[in-house]
């Protein structure tokens, strides 16, 4: 909550949410259907993550941080839920290691208080692999005299949840459980076979494997008209109505890498250790290990558990590589999963059960060690070097000695066996990111919109505001205010009409040329998204 408060608003993806949910409240019902940012139709999302601000923002009051509740209280709720699938999977310590790593992972805590949809995917998701873990492993008697059934709506709801935030993930869910169908179907009739090579027996394993399946159960428990009647109704909706193509042309570019953010299909992989950062090199680790884990042959707890959790990253990770569009906070949704097999890799190794693979854990934190003190006076030399800004270079430097610390820390955990010290390495790191993001690292940044905003109100407290060719929907949260969006033309045809005199903002990263009629009265730094002035020459007495 605290690095909710303190952090800036300055994305557009999350200004984006914040003003939709205002112009609901403030607009008529069919806003809740057809929302609007900055006055103009935004169907290219499901408006699930509106409706969320906007009912938080009802109850607490139009502010950033109202809206941004709900995406706090998703990311809790993915804490709480990693915990518990960790330890259904590989024990409670685990389970307490995993959470703990979320927590105090980089890429989770810089989204995870932002009103934005990949936080709310995220909570879904994970809750919709908790509940399908709820309900396997029952038998066809046993699911329908116990909570199985129960736990098979839990998971339609979250997938109808997923679909009505930001639509295609919902498959992700829908894929793990697939997955897991398979990983049991396998393991029961390998049992299956090794009581009967032939014959009845192994026929009615078979029959007993389809009649158990999830798939099966979660169309024979009516989950699956669930999943319909929560999630059909809006796209139905918008399907019939004048701007429902935008849900569809946004779709269909953004499958095909039309909208500025395509990339190779490789993208992920590097950013996959910039996520886990500072755990990178545990995950690693746990990677190593648990592919030694998959390899045997055995049917045990602990090796199910890991395809299971192998299972359900590749739910999440490799429609992302096949997606055309392609950002670093689309991964939102599979740190849980790496971080619970980093916690199981830090169970095995604090508590001395991995005798094979110590010696290496333990020099590859020796190495990192060394490394990460070098670095802060390597980094140091380089900037000062470059002569790049002094900020960039007190972040990089921040970011080494956090990352020597934690390589210290974890390193007495390993060779000290004190399982005390995870824990309080894990807590120390969040402590250390809600004061580097919420306290100090506003500190070194150019004023916000709220300043840009105030100043703008001081200087002009009657005047009428338009944004030129595009707008910024940050500005227009700071400002309170739906700002028309008046294109060059438009703007020349303004200064003929008598009592229509308006400053103009326009968003100084796009260069555009010199607006006749106009002349540029300050510049405004907000960070990404620096503003440039114009008034009229007739109202500030400059001639054209």
């Amino acid at each position: 909550m605290i690095a909710a408060w303190g952090d800036p608003l300055s994305r557009t993806q999350e200004a984006r949410v914040i003003l939709g949910a205002r112009e609901m409240l403030a607009g008529p019902a069919e806003r809740w259907l057809i929302p609007t940012a900055n006055g103009e139709t935004r169907m290219r999302k499901p408006p699930a993550g509106y409706w969320a601000s906007a009912v938080s923002m009802s109850v607490l009051g139009q502010s950033v941080l109202a809206g941004r509740l709900p995406a706090v209280l998703a990311s809790w709720g993915t804490i709480g839920l990693t915990f518990l699938i960790g330890r259904k999977l590989f024990g409670e310590r685990a389970g307490l290691y995993a959470a703990g790593m979320l927590l105090g992972s980089w890429l989770f805590f810089r989204h995870g208080v932002l009103a934005e949809t990949d936080v709310l995917v995220m909570f879904g998701v994970t809750a919709g692999v908790y509940a399908i873990l709820r309900a396997r492993g029952m038998s066809n008697v046993e699911w329908r005299m116990s909570n199985g059934g129960a736990w098979l709506h839990v998971v339609a709801i979250a997938m109808a949840w997923v679909a009505l935030v930001k639509g295609p993930p919902a498959g992700g869910v829908g894929l793990v459980m697939v997955a897991v169908d398979l990983i049991d179907g396998k393991l029961r009739r390998r049992l299956a076979g090794e009581r009967a090579a032939n014959g009845p027996a192994k026929r009615d394993a078979a029959h007993a494997d389809w009649r158990t399946s999830l798939l099966w159960r979660f169309v024979s428990s009516g989950a699956i008209v669930t999943l319909v009647v929560i999630a059909s109704p809006w796209f139905v909706y918008a399907a019939f109505s004048a701007q429902g193509h935008q849900l569809t042309d946004d779709l269909n570019n953004s499958a095909r890498g039309g909208l500025g953010h395509s990339e190779p299909f490789w993208f992920y992989f590097p950013q996959l250790l910039l996520t886990t950062l500072p755990w990178s090199f545990l995950w690693i680790v746990a990677g190593l290990a648990s592919v030694n884990l998959l390899m045997r042959k055995d049917a045990s707890d602990e090796r199910v558990a890991m395809m299971i959790v192998y299972a359900w990253g590749a739910a999440v990770l490799v429609p992302l590589l096949a997606w055309g569009n392609k950002q670093p906070h689309y991964l939102m949704s599979l740190i849980p999963a790496m971080m619970v097999t980093a916690g199981w890799a830090v169970d095995r190794g604090v508590s001395w059960r991995w005798p094979e693979l110590r010696p290496a854990v333990v020099a590859i934190l020796n190495v990192m060690l060394w490394v990460l003190l070098i670095a802060p006076a390597a980094l140091v030399m380089t900037f000062a070097w470059t002569k790049r800004p002094a900020p960039l270079a007190i972040d990089w430097l921040v970011a080494a000695v956090m990352l020597a610390l934690i390589a210290i820390l974890m390193l007495a955990c390993w060779r000290w066996k004190r399982l005390s010290l995870p824990i309080t390495v894990m807590a120390g790191v969040a402590g250390v990111l809600v004061g580097v993001k919420a306290v100090w690292s506003p500190t070194t940044e150019p004023p916000g919109h709220e300043a840009m905003a105030r100043e703008l109100r001081e200087r002009y407290p009657d005047a009428k505001f338009v944004f030129r060719r595009d707008a910024s929907l940050a500005m227009c949260v700071a400002m309170r205010r739906v700002i028309p969006v008046l294109s060059d033309e438009e703007l020349e045809q303004l200064l003929s009409v008598p009592g229509e005199q308006a400053i103009c903002l326009e968003e100084s990263e796009l260069e555009l040329p010199p607006l006749p009629g106009y002349a540029e009265v300050m510049r405004l730094e907000g960070g990404e998204n620096d503003i440039t002035v114009l008034s009229p020459t007739k109202t500030i007495g400059v001639q054209p």
